[in-house]
Formats: C-alpha cells, sequence, structure tokens
C-alpha cells in the first residue's frame, strides 16, 4: 500500500515507500525492531511539556518523567489506542507494568542512554505554572 503522499502525487517515484510498506507488510524479518526508547525534552520557550522518557512496544506504552515517579504513565494499547485511562499504579495490570518497566530498561542500557549534559531546565516560576511543584 503507498504511503499518503505516494497517493497524492506528491512523489516523483513512489518505489522507496513502496519497498518500505512491503517489507512491514510481509513481517518475516526476526530482526525487527519491536520497541522503541524515546525522550523529549523540556525547551525554551516551549515550556508547555515536561522532561520524558518513554518506551512504545505495538501494545503498550510506558512513560516516565524522571525526577517525578508519580506520574508515571502506562497504557495498553490495545484497548486504549487513545491513551485515555492510566494502568500504571492498577494492580490489575501489573503484569504489563512488571514487562514494560523490564523493556525500558532493556531499551535504555541498548541504546546507552545519558541526559545531555546541557538541556533547558524550567525556571522556577515556570515549573510551578505548568506543572505544578
Amino acid at each position: 500500500m503507498p504511503g499518503e503522499r505516494c497517493l497524492a502525487g506528491k512523489m516523483g517515484s513512489c518505489s522507496h515507500q513502496r519497498i518500505i510498506h512491503e517489507h512491514l507488510d510481509s513481517n518475516d524479518d526476526k530482526n525487527w525492531r519491536r520497541a522503541w526508547f524515546y525522550e523529549y525534552f523540556y525547551e525554551n520557550p516551549y515550556n508547555f511539556a515536561p522532561y520524558t522518557l518513554a518506551v512504545r512496544t505495538d501494545a503498550a506504552k510506558l512513560i516516565k518523567y524522571p525526577g517525578h515517579d508519580d506520574w508515571t504513565e502506562l497504557f495498553d494499547l490495545s484497548t486504549d489506542p487513545y491513551e485515555t485511562k492510566n494502568l500504571f499504579a492498577d494492580p490489575a495490570h501489573k503484569d504489563l507494568r512488571d514487562q514494560m518497566l523490564a523493556e525500558f530498561d532493556k531499551q535504555e542500557q541498548a541504546v546507552k542512554y545519558q541526559k545531555p549534559a546541557k538541556m533547558d531546565e524550567p525556571k522556577p516560576e515556570e515549573q510551578k505554572r505548568n506543572f505544578g511543584f
């Protein structure tokens, strides 16, 4: 299936996208990544999102806010694709929580994650106004 840009005629040739889609559709690559680790940093002057680290799989997402363990979020994407119900503290989802915490640690180690030495930090007044602490 060609991508949206290909269908809209925005690309001269769609062969590259077609190869990617054929690869994804075949699902025969045993080495294909099953989890994705990502980060988002607080940015001045775009100060509405806190520093985040997360891991996502095809079925779940775990989001951590360094320095704020009580903010940790866990979503079961197979039943809640819009991420409306945080399951992290729900005892009924302990297995999913433990699985995603282990995956987070595995992916964090795999990429040798280190907090950058230079990154924006919120000013105390912005931190209180935007994040409530």
